[in-house]
């Protein structure tokens, strides 16, 4: 299953089954185009809306696509990257061994990194 990112501008809309794809939209008429690179690239949100919206005004079989043509499905943009958590320490020597300026921006910055400093230092005076 590959993956799209929903933010990029990677995703059409598809007109009909028969392979038109939105090129644009002035007023209240449209142009569409049976080739995908003339096709207007939007981001999944704003694809997402326009379909929605023509759905209403009539165009029952509009749908999103990624840019190859493939109907946009839950699974592809479900598999989000989740960002990497940041290494926390777990005892009070590993935690001196982070630089000074490191450890005082993540204190700011990052509540788990700030809870479990001060779970460490908690139970170093037990």
């Amino acid at each position: 299953m590959k993956y799209v990112d929903p933010e990029r501008f990677d995703f059409l809309v598809r007109l009909s089954p028969d392979g038109y794809f939105l090129a644009e939209i002035s007023g209240k008429q449209l142009r569409g185009t049976t080739i995908p690179s003339a096709a207007l690239h939007l981001d999944y949100l704003g694809a997402d809306r326009i379909s929605n919206n023509l759905r209403h005004c009539g165009w029952p079989q509009v749908f999103v696509t990624d840019i190859t043509g493939v109907p946009a499905t839950a699974d592809m943009l479900r598999q989000t990257p989740m960002p990497a958590k940041p290494w926390l320490p777990t005892t009070l020597a590993e935690l001196k061994k982070i630089p000074t300026a490191e450890e005082k921006r993540r204190l700011k910055t990052e509540p788990e990194f700030a809870a479990r400093v001060a779970d460490l230092y908690a139970s170093a005076q037990r």
